[in-house]
């Protein structure tokens, strides 16, 4: 069986830690003309953004993301394909801040994510723009 990153979407909206929240997809970052990065899925809860970065086996990459996150979110995890997760040094993770989500037919908090202190307010204002002007895929 072939997982690709979007298969563990629903999981991570229907089961876990964010269960039921509002999600947007693919939320840009930046609106400048060299920028393609988007965020897998992000949260808008109480005027927090969390970003959520989907990866089935790659975790230094999506840890590399998450860590560019914190200047744009309270909060940025990284979700993992389970068959993953044995490979990944959750040490790194927690001296960051950055938060792992487990996904395996349900979706479980495995580091909890603290709360960045690194966000740079326009930049967070841009994000939380585009969720609230539903520039993102909703569901």
């Amino acid at each position: 069986m072939n997982i690709r990153e979007k298969d563990l979407y629903p999981t991570i909206r229907n089961t876990g830690p964010f269960a039921k929240k509002q999600f947007y997809y693919e939320i840009p970052i930046g609106d400048w003309a060299t920028s393609r990065k988007r965020i897998d899925l992000v949260i808008l809860k109480n005027q927090k953004l969390i970003s959520i970065e989907v990866k089935i086996s790659n975790w230094k990459k999506a840890l590399q993301q998450a860590y560019a996150n914190l200047y744009v979110f309270d909060y940025s995890y990284v979700a993992l394909w389970y068959k993953t997760i044995p490979n990944v040094d959750t040490d790194i993770f927690k001296t960051l801040g950055i938060g792992i989500l487990e996904v395996n037919g349900s979706c479980q908090e495995i580091v909890k994510a603290k709360k960045s202190k690194l966000v740079i307010p326009r930049c967070k204002n841009y994000a939380k723009n585009k969720c609230k002007s539903k520039e993102g895929i909703q569901n």
